[in-house]
């Protein structure tokens, strides 16, 4: 749908002003669009909006082809799920759902002044829809990088699947307390959970929480450990592991 439609050539319709297009995988609304019929193309320029099951997308210029059901969109910014936020130079949608984001940067905060961010070179959300891998992943606080990891399996939404979850970045008395915990989902009744962590005046420590389901009880059993606590250590003199 779109206030002005204009024909070009035979192949070609020209839409303009509230542009809406509907497909079965995603929802288009742009200011401008080009379709040509014998290609099976369609190109949106201006204010796009992109939606799909996962992600809400904004962008300048989009392309698509529905002959293979692929979408190619470029500088764009996004939410999540509605719980994380980012940007990324491209992001592709393919006709089995699976979407690749390249170059992207991704928080839990806002777009606008995130405390911390995630970048990467390459984020896939599988066709599953149930994980996603990213690659070239470094953790910046406030632009200073404080993680790199070259590759990581992830859950996405509330399905069980053992990899890395979102970062925990807290300010406390102790200074910056950043955590980067890992799920191990071992059954369908009990999982593990370990976060390597990092406290500013403290040091670098790791905390595990092991949670468990039967018929007659539920509950979970939680350790940490700090090596080398430098404040416990400068009030006791004590030396080694806390």
């Amino acid at each position: 749908d779109a206030r002005i439609i204009t024909t070009i050539d035979p192949d070609t319709l020209s839409l303009e002003g509230n542009v809406v297009i509907k497909t079965k995988l995603l929802e288009f609304w742009s200011e401008k669009a080009i379709y040509n019929k014998r290609k099976k193309s369609i190109k949106l320029e201006g204010s796009i909006k992109v939606l799909s099951k996962h992600l809400d997308i904004s962008a300048q210029e989009m392309e698509a082809n529905l002959l293979d059901r692929t979408f190619y969109i470029t500088e764009t910014s996004f939410s999540f799920m509605k719980k994380n936020f980012g940007n990324a130079d491209s992001i592709q949608i393919y006709a089995n759902e699976k979407i690749e984001l390249l170059n992207t940067s991704l928080n839990s905060c806002s777009i606008e002044d995130p405390a911390w961010k995630l970048e990467a070179e390459s984020l896939t959300i599988l066709e599953t829809g149930k994980n996603a891998v990213t690659k070239g992943v470094s953790l910046k606080i406030k632009e200073i990088p404080v993680l790199y990891i070259p590759y990581l399996r992830t859950a996405v939404g509330k399905e069980k699947f053992s990899g890395f979850l979102p970062p925990s970045l807290k300010q406390g008395r102790d200074g910056i307390d950043i955590s980067m915990p890992y799920f191990f989902n071992l059954s369908s009744n009990y999982d593990l959970t370990i976060s390597p962590r990092f406290i500013e005046e403290r040091g670098s420590g790791i905390a595990a929480e092991f949670r468990y389901l039967t018929e007659a009880s539920r509950g979970n059993i939680t350790t940490s450990n700090i090596f080398k606590d430098k404040r416990f250590s400068n009030e006791t003199n004590y030396q080694g592991n806390r």
